[in-house]
């Protein structure tokens, strides 16, 4: 059941198949288009030969491969002002305190209940708490 109507495009940038399937069935059952990534590599793939936009990276901190990229900063500097959602299973104040994320970033535990997804991603692209990195 749709929950909402958005033609937002949401870029899901997670190595891990399992969980980058859940999340893209759980946005697109919020009625969000979904572009499924998992690497850095395949994100800045998708992103030089795409038919679209997207409005918003979700992402984890650091890709399985060690491919040279940090998915947030190489995805979000050529998308220049996409916002980030950065998600971890570590909690935003260790993310804080190890100096992962800025404290006001839009940032997501997983796992996360589907509700709090839509609701995060929801305010993530609405520009809550963004801070600006540029």
């Amino acid at each position: 059941m749709r929950l909402e109507v958005t033609t937002s495009t949401i870029l899901v940038l997670d190595d891990a198949e399992s969980r980058r399937e859940l999340l893209c069935r759980t946005l697109r059952e919020a009625g969000y288009r979904v572009v499924p990534a998992r690497s850095g590599i395949e994100a800045q793939w998708l992103h030089d030969h795409r038919a679209w936009s997207a409005d918003l990276l979700l992402t984890g901190f650091a890709p399985a491969e060690l491919d040279g990229y940090h998915p947030g900063l190489a995805v979000g500097a050529l998308l220049k002002r996409m916002p980030i959602l950065f998600m971890s299973a570590l909690d935003r104040l260790e993310s804080v305190r190890r100096g992962l994320i800025h404290p006001r970033a839009p940032y997501l535990r997983y796992p996360a209940p589907p509700g709090v997804l839509r609701r995060t991603v929801r305010q993530a692209l609405a520009g809550s708490g963004r801070p600006s990195l540029h």
